[in-house]
């Protein structure tokens, strides 16, 4: 019962490890297809608005130029805001600068800070815009630019800002539960720069670097391109350890019910344990009194009995047939007793065999002729029918004859008057050798034939049947021939008598 709940355990140990590892396959897969659905459309995002402010620097080439040559002219700077305004209605703020970077207005709305004119620096020497987010204490943006002017003497930069909460919204279109999505400059320590709860400023945190535990709940991570920024998915805090601490649960209720199930069940089987110890204790005491208590007076009876029946032989008709009655239920009492004695000694295990080589053909005639008593009272004929050529068996002589005057008895009770019971020896499957009795009886009823060979079974259970028995002989016949290494068995047409028979191994003498 132990290694039955330690194997129920470890199976219900292995299906919990395989379900976490299945929940971590799941999630992964998930994040993977998040982090690069979004890269993409951030990735695109970016393009566009490169796309936007190049077309803008083109389509507006003249205006910028005129600027150039006169910074300080303000119908040029409104002009210029409101062509913006209309073309990026979510732009954060805007600048012009020589084709070096350096601006020839410092700012037109106040918002351009030095992060933006240092990004600028670099774009006009490696002409490469690779986006990140600006701090501001207006609003936290990302740079987009462009140059103009081609290559006249007065050509530039344009710069445009805008703001970087879209990002955020981009972000929270493809965050599922359990996990969280930002960008982050890997290079500065892993700087977040927007998460989906929006940038930098709007996160409750007093570092913005993503710690050493963060990391650990990465599940996946990818650069995107034309940006500084790397899109990475981590577990929420405490998402996958709940997860864990739901299997943990669940794991222990499972281990508990099975734990409580199999102690219900050791109980229930020591209670019926001890119910069949003490059935057999009743057992055993009530053969032991059938041994000690029964069969010493039923011998003495029936020896007193025998003696009235054959010395005195009283003259009183009615009275011998009294005697004889009585004499005929002790030898029946007698022959019950040694039944239920024999089945014990079967049950127990304890049936001691003489075994010695014997010829079959000779047993079962000797069987045959010490049996003719009880053929002539019910009036048929026992006949010796096919012999083997060979017959030899190692065996109990006297069992093997017990077995013989059963079936025998068996076939005379159940033929007609005047009908022949036939004993057969043959060879089967050439190493076993197989002894049928054959009877012209009205053979075994098809609903009694599955019970045959079972204890006190009979065809006719009723206390008015007509031919008497214990219900133990075919029981006790089954017990002996099992013992010697053979097998019992029966052939029956209900109507056309039966055959009885028993196999026993050959023996090579």
């Amino acid at each position: 019962m132990l290694l039955v709940a330690l194997i129920i355990i470890a199976v219900s140990g292995l299906l919990t490890k395989q379900r976490y590892d299945d929940f971590l396959a799941y999630h992964d897969s998930i994040a993977l297809g998040t982090v690069r659905s979004i890269a993409q459309e951030i990735e695109e995002f970016v393009e566009e608005q490169h796309r936007r402010v190049k077309l803008f620097a083109e389509d507006h080439a003249g205006l910028l130029l005129a600027i150039a040559d006169e910074p300080d002219n303000y119908l040029l700077q409104e002009q210029l805001v409101g062509r913006i305004k209309r073309r990026f209605p979510d732009y954060f703020a805007f600048t012009l600068t020589d084709k070096h970077g350096e601006p020839r207005i410092q700012d037109f709305d106040g918002y351009v800070g030095g992060f933006c004119i240092a990004d600028v620096k670099d774009f006009s020497s490696t002409m490469s815009n690779l986006v990140r987010i600006h701090p501001n204490s207006f609003a936290y943006h990302f740079d987009v630019m462009s140059p103009y002017g081609g290559n006249v003497a007065n050509s530039g930069i344009l710069l445009i800002s805008f703001h970087a909460d879209v990002l955020g919204s981009l972000l929270r279109s493809g965050e599922v539960p359990g996990h969280q999505l930002l960008l982050s400059l890997v290079e500065q320590n892993h700087l977040i720069e927007v998460t989906s709860e929006g940038t930098r400023v709007d996160l409750d945190r007093a570092d913005f670097n993503l710690s050493e535990d963060e990391l650990a709940h990465e599940i996946y991570s990818q650069k995107i391109a034309g940006t500084r920024w790397t899109l990475t998915n981590l577990y929420r805090a405490g998402f996958r350890e709940a997860y864990q601490r739901e299997l943990v649960i669940t794991l222990g209720l499972v281990v508990g019910v099975v734990l409580l199930v199999l102690l219900i069940i050791t109980y229930i089987m020591q209670r019926l344990e001890q119910s069949r110890a003490r059935a057999e204790s009743f057992k055993e005491e009530f053969l032991s009194v059938v041994s000690h208590e029964l069969r010493t007076p039923i011998t003495a009876i029936q020896g007193a009995l025998s003696l009235l029946q054959y010395q005195f032989k009283p003259e009183n008709e009615q009275c011998q047939e009294l005697i004889n009655i009585a004499e005929a239920n002790s030898r029946r009492l007698r022959l019950l007793v040694d039944d239920l004695l024999e089945l014990r000694t079967l049950d127990a295990g304890k049936l001691n065999l003489d075994y010695q080589v014997c010829h079959l053909n000779q047993l079962v005639a000797e069987s045959l002729q010490e049996n003719q008593g009880y053929a002539d009272k019910c009036g048929v004929s026992f006949v010796q029918g096919r012999e083997a050529a060979r017959d030899a068996v190692n065996a109990d002589v006297r069992r093997i004859k017990q077995v013989m005057a059963n079936y025998l008895s068996n076939a005379a009770k159940f033929s007609p008057e005047g009908s022949v019971v036939t004993a057969h020896v043959e060879m089967v499957d050439g190493d076993r050798i197989r002894v049928s009795v054959v009877d012209q009886g009205e053979g075994v009823p098809r609903e009694f034939q599955a019970h045959l060979f079972e204890k006190f079974s009979q065809a006719d259970g009723s206390s008015t049947r007509k031919i008497a028995g214990t219900g133990l002989g075919l029981a006790i016949v089954k017990g002996f021939i099992e013992a010697h290494g053979g097998e019992v068995g029966f052939e029956s047409i209900p109507g056309k008598g039966a055959t009885f028979y028993f196999e026993l191994p050959l023996t090579s003498g």
